[in-house]
């Protein structure tokens, strides 16, 4: 079974619900990629908001995907490694959305994005899990943001 793409609409509607949480204001300065600026020009419309490549910025997108959070998630379990956590002025615009998904939008949008390495065997376990469950993946999701609440 190979994983569903989500259309371009679906993709910025699901960067949109991962915004909820984010008190983005007025005159905020955000750090962003080419891509995450993209994504939220579409979605804040005409807020006023300054984006910028670098430097010191009130926000900051992280580029971590679904397939990301998840990784690092479950390397938590599998390797003893740090509880992953978000710091305060950090946005996971694309949490809700995999690697494929985003790729698939770069290309429609003609714009760049290279997913980052990740743990080849928890990356193949998930895949293996996706493959015979395809709620997998929101389910690991929906797991971590819960004890990630109980954790702060």
């Amino acid at each position: 079974m190979e994983a569903l793409i989500l259309s371009v609409n679906e993709v910025e509607r699901k960067a949109k619900d991962a915004l909820k949480n984010n008190k983005i204001k007025p005159k905020s300065t955000i750090k962003t990629s080419d891509l995450s600026e993209h994504i939220l020009k579409k979605i804040l419309k005409d807020l006023p908001v300054k984006f910028i490549k670098k430097g010191k910025a009130d926000l900051a997108v992280v580029e971590k995907t679904m397939d990301n959070v998840i990784v690092d998630f479950l390397a938590y379990f599998f390797y003893n490694k740090p509880f992953p956590k978000q710091k305060a002025n950090e946005i996971y615009l694309f949490e809700r959305i995999t690697d494929a998904e985003l790729i698939y939008y770069a290309k429609k949008n003609n714009l760049k994005f290279q997913p980052s390495k990740k743990d080849k065997k928890l990356e193949t376990f998930i895949e293996n899990l996706y493959k015979k469950y395809p709620d997998t993946k929101y389910g690991l999701l929906s797991s971590f943001k819960k004890l990630q609440k109980s954790i702060k």
